[in-house]
């Protein structure tokens, strides 16, 4: 059933973004013993689910990272939109770590991680160092009003059905 509910969480569907990541943020609390500090504002309630999952995911990941690798103690989630965009912010307490060279070709977790953001057309910032914690910092463009975005980077003009770019101005 845990599995069933990792693959894909019904309260995503049911609740949207930011009920799903808080109810992940008490669930890691009470499982790993870390205090999260979970806070969102403006965050749109009509997401795409693509959107949402990776979103979902990329929390997922952070925090699982934190619990593995860190020795934090503390950790928050930030979830903030602002109209065209979403913000989305995890930092922890833990050891850090240097991300240069952290496993030059990367973790699969911190593949994943660009990859997910990347997919969102996103812009992703890691600060970390030794023995003073990670901050991760995403930005995620949000669909512009009048089109339709699956959340897979392609949107669609209501206007006149062709596939356009997230930032085209065609």
């Amino acid at each position: 059933r845990q599995l069933s509910l990792q693959l894909h969480p019904a309260r995503l569907e049911h609740l949207g973004l930011a009920a799903a990541v808080r109810g992940f943020c008490k669930e890691m609390e009470s499982t790993h013993g870390l205090t999260i500090e979970f806070a969102e504002a403006n965050v749109p309630a009509n997401l795409p689910a693509a959107t949402s999952l990776n979103i979902y995911r990329i929390v997922q990941e952070s925090l699982q990272n934190v619990v593995k690798h860190s020795g934090a103690t503390k950790a928050s989630v930030i979830l903030t939109g602002n109209g065209n965009a979403l913000g989305l912010t995890i930092s922890d307490n833990g050891r850090g770590f240097d991300p240069k060279t952290a496993a030059p070709e990367g973790s699969l977790g911190l593949i994943s991680l660009r990859e997910r953001i990347r997919l969102l057309h996103g812009s992703l910032s890691i600060d970390s160092r030794r023995e003073n914690g990670t901050r991760i910092q995403a930005t995620i463009p949000l669909p512009r009003p009048g089109t339709e975005d699956d959340g897979t980077g392609a949107n669609h003009s209501e206007s006149d059905g062709r596939n356009k770019g997230l930032y085209s101005n065609k």
